[in-house]
């Protein structure tokens, strides 16, 4: 068992292996690639037969090496440098091999948009030089996803992005010498694609904001037959969401979503509910099927009440600056941008009950939730669900990139602990968390519940015993679903269903 990584601690790292290549003498031998003691290896696997690769990452996550490595003689070589000093280097899975051993691509967010290289390397000698930069494989306004295949047959590479619109996910291609962009899913919404091993066929799992789940099998022209298809919704009367544009205060669109009730009189003034995530592991506002959240979202529409979401700067899908615009500080920024798109919303949509608006998320929007209603005036209630309430809890990988080591960015952390702003609790909270949470642990809950007890404020409290990060199990979430139900019923007035 290996314990969990804590802020301002190295997380221990635990030793193994993997399956060795044919050729190989079974024998352990110990590499050292880099004199630095904190660094992570994050990935790692096979060039060839005899040639391992392996990714080093530094400590502040602002500069990753790539190594090639002879595993007989323990002989390594830095082939690649990636650096991000304003930010972070991104991890992904995207790196490629050529099976004929001389090239591989890479990705990077250098120009400011994540975007697809292709390095050449020397296939007799690999460990003579470092890789020598081809050409740049996609560029423009937009973010490579995920590399999904690559057909050296033909010489194209196929990823999914999100060109034309950041709420969308498509699958796309481009030739191996950087011609020939082309759109490969046609469908708006999000495609998931899974090749077969030959290249040329693949599997598309595809949804739309309405539209659950489909799964068709695909050839490389572009020929689909569905092979599984949800059960139908059209009979549910779900309500369309409006896709929305907002203004931050630097000018940066702002994307978002409303879901207004139906039916409801001219003359009514509608609460509303503002669903968060806003932290850089999540996009809510997408073009892809609605879900369980969505579901309930749309039980809350049918009792009055308008929900609406915005992703703030700092979440995914968007270039380098939107992303790191949050670097060393959780909470103040995105907390801006979620008011300054809300008072425009209210402006757009007068019909809005400035009185009755409300707030809930999960896990970051948890601490979303505990944020807003510490440091703002505007929300009436909040439900926060698993919430991370001081980042000297969480791992610290993932805090760390952003945040930076707590010795280095004491204010940063201060800043953004709710338990040290519990006094200025705003509003009726409804705090949720599952007590054997092995994600966002128990303990953030119990010290922000310590926190608002000492300050003397009044709230809800409900614990999920035994239950993880989602709370899952049926019975436990028809419960939590009831309970913030009743929240927003006891607060905001809802009407009857």
């Amino acid at each position: 068992m290996v314990a969990h990584p804590s802020l301002g601690r190295y997380g221990k790292v635990s030793e193994g292996g993997g399956s060795q290549p044919s050729g190989a003498s079974g024998r352990d031998q110990l590499i050292s690639l880099t004199d630095e003691q904190d660094i992570y290896v994050p990935r790692f696997g096979w060039v060839r037969d005899g040639l391992l690769w392996a990714e080093v990452l530094n400590r502040a996550q602002d500069k990753m090496d790539l190594y090639f490595i002879d595993p007989h003689s323990g002989q390594s070589r830095k082939i690649l440098t990636e650096t991000s000093p304003d930010g972070w280097v991104k991890v992904t899975d995207d790196l490629r091999i050529f099976k004929s051993g001389d090239r591989f691509i890479w990705s990077s967010w250098r120009d400011g948009h994540t975007h697809l290289y292709l390095y050449s390397f020397d296939k007799q000698n690999p460990l003579a030089g470092e890789a020598k930069l081809e050409r740049q494989l996609t560029r423009g306004d937009f973010e490579v996803l995920d590399v999904a295949e690559m057909d050296e047959s033909i010489g194209v590479l196929y990823f999914t992005c999100n060109k034309d619109d950041p709420r969308q996910q498509q699958l796309c291609s481009v030739k191996i010498d950087g011609s020939n962009f082309q759109l490969v899913s046609r469908e708006e919404g999000s495609h998931e694609p899974t090749f077969a091993d030959d290249g040329k066929h693949y599997v598309d799992s595809f949804s739309a904001v309405l539209t659950p789940p489909r799964l068709s099998i695909c050839s490389r022209g572009n020929s689909c037959k569905t092979a599984w298809d949800s059960r139908s919704v059209v009979d549910f009367g779900l309500i369309a969401p409006k896709f929305l544009d907002f203004k931050a205060d630097d000018g940066t669109t702002l994307h978002g979503e409303l879901l207004l009730p139906a039916n409801v009189a001219l003359d009514a003034k509608i609460p509303l509910i503002v669903n968060v995530y806003g932290g850089p592991a999540g996009q809510l506002v997408r073009n892809e099927w609605i879900g369980t959240t969505g579901l309930f979202h749309q039980l809350l529409a049918r009792r009055g009440c308008a929900i609406f979401s915005v992703d703030n700067r700092g979440t995914p899908g968007r270039d380098r600056k939107f992303q790191t615009a949050i670097r060393h500080q959780f909470g103040a920024i995105e907390l801006k941008d979620q008011l300054t798109a809300l008072a425009q919303l209210l402006s757009q949509y007068p019909q809005l009950d400035r009185s009755r608006i409300a707030t809930w998320g999960w896990s970051n929007g948890g601490s979303m939730t505990l944020y807003a209603l510490t440091h703002s005036d505007v929300f009436k209630s909040g439900v926060s669900v698993a919430p991370v309430s001081d980042w000297h809890n969480y791992d610290s990988i993932y805090t760390e990139r952003y945040m930076g080591l707590p010795k280095e960015n004491p204010k940063g952390y201060e800043e953004s602990s709710m338990p040290k702003a519990a006094d200025r609790l705003h509003g009726s909270l409804l705090l949720a968390h599952g007590s054997s949470d092995d994600n966002v642990h128990f303990q953030n809950s119990v010290q922000m519940v310590d926190a608002l007890v000492k300050a003397g404020k009044q709230f809800q409290f409900m614990i999920y015993p035994n239950k993880t990060h989602g709370i899952g199990g049926s019975s436990s979430r028809v419960h939590l679903f009831h309970m913030i139900e009743n929240q927003f019923e006891h607060e905001l007035g809802l009407a009857q269903p």
